[in-house]
């Protein structure tokens, strides 16, 4: 194909056709415009939230931390909190409330009901991450005030589905709870058992104070055995018979019950070290109760507390501007692509006519 495309044959081949240009522009741009203003007008309504800290729901520690707690949610808080709003059960919710089958006009008998709405929400509805770090939640429809309406449900609703999330999170913790106190309990009736065992065989009741009352007869009597002694060698030698029968008994009995205490002693250091032990592990076991039951009923009174899962910034309001369509975009648009097809079928024309004629 031999052709001219210079700038002067360009002009000569618009000069000629200028007028079928104009005329094949200015149609498509007039059908164009009556396209335009027969499509609706859809309005966009908007909400940004930020995902709150999970934490804070949560029970705190026991005593004194130095851990800071932060009202905002990090990235994985925030992706948790879009994948909410996104899932099925929200869009489910969704149109079941406003009965979106009925409002667009679709048979929800067919075949394909599902999966028609799902591409007609999923058009309608958009939930992105600002470079803000927060969540812009977006719903277009025809009618603003109800474009409004399911904004602001879908946005209450994510955050009440968060909010479930979290109890149920907090009650699997607190059944974890209760089986480690039975566990702790079994095992503090099984101590408990085993001392009251070794006290009963021994004839241990305090284990402590008896340790110190033996210890304390113990020193007494040795003072007494000593006081005998030393009484019965004075009187021997001074030739008291009355006095020397007397504490001769006296030294009789100090060394029967030094007998007694020794005998007593061997048997309570037999078991004590292991009386101890148990007494110890115990009282242990008591307060680790303790600190779970507290930590249990710390974290049923946050359940039972209202949970805050978001954080609103912009709250819904019923558009006053349509969103779209931009129907002075879309006939500009139209307008310049028809001028340019125009031009491009009538440089085919002559280049047509011109390989003819050659």
């Amino acid at each position: 194909m031999d052709s001219d495309y210079s700038l002067s044959s360009l002009l000569a081949v618009i000069k000629k056709w200028i007028g079928k240009i104009l005329v094949a522009t200015l149609f498509i741009a007039v059908v164009s415009a009556l396209i335009s203003l027969a499509l609706p007008d859809y309005y966009k309504a908007s909400t940004t939230f930020y995902a709150s800290n999970p934490d804070l729901a949560s029970a705190p520690g026991i005593g004194p931390t130095n851990e800071p707690l932060y009202i905002f949610g990090n990235e994985n808080d925030l992706d948790r909190l879009i994948s909410l709003a996104n899932s099925s059960e929200i869009q489910k919710h969704l149109i079941r409330k406003f009965d979106l089958y009925k409002h667009y006009g679709m048979d929800s008998t067919s075949a394909k009901a599902e999966l028609e709405m799902d591409m007609k929400f999923k058009s309608l509805f958009k939930t992105v991450k600002t470079k803000y770090d927060a969540v812009e939640l977006t719903v277009e429809d025809k009618d603003p005030e109800l474009a409004a309406k399911i904004a602001k449900e879908a946005r209450e609703a994510s955050a009440k589905l968060a909010q479930q999330w979290i109890v149920k999170s907090q009650s699997s913790v607190t059944t974890s709870y209760d089986q480690n106190i039975a566990d702790l309990e079994k095992r503090g009736k099984i101590l408990n058992d085993s001392m009251q065992y070794l006290k009963r065989a021994n004839q241990i009741f305090d284990s402590r104070y008896q340790l110190e009352a033996i210890a304390f007869k113990i020193t007494q009597n040795n003072d007494n055995l000593y006081n005998s002694q030393a009484k019965v060698k004075f009187y021997q030698r001074h030739s008291d018979p009355d006095s020397l029968r007397k504490y001769m008994a006296m030294q009789a009995s100090s060394e029967n019950l030094k007998t007694y205490y020794d005998k007593q002693t061997i048997t309570f250091n037999s078991v004590w070290s292991q009386l101890l032990k148990l007494e110890q592990e115990f009282i242990r076991l008591t307060d680790q109760i303790s600190i779970t039951r507290e930590r249990k009923d710390q974290l049923n009174s946050y359940a039972n507390a209202s949970i805050k899962t978001t954080l609103v910034v912009d709250e819904v309001s019923v558009p006053k501007v349509k969103s779209r369509p931009k129907r002075m975009i879309i006939v500009l648009a139209c307008t310049l692509v028809g001028f340019a097809l125009s031009l491009f079928g009538a440089l085919m024309i002559e280049n047509l006519r011109r390989s003819h004629v050659s």
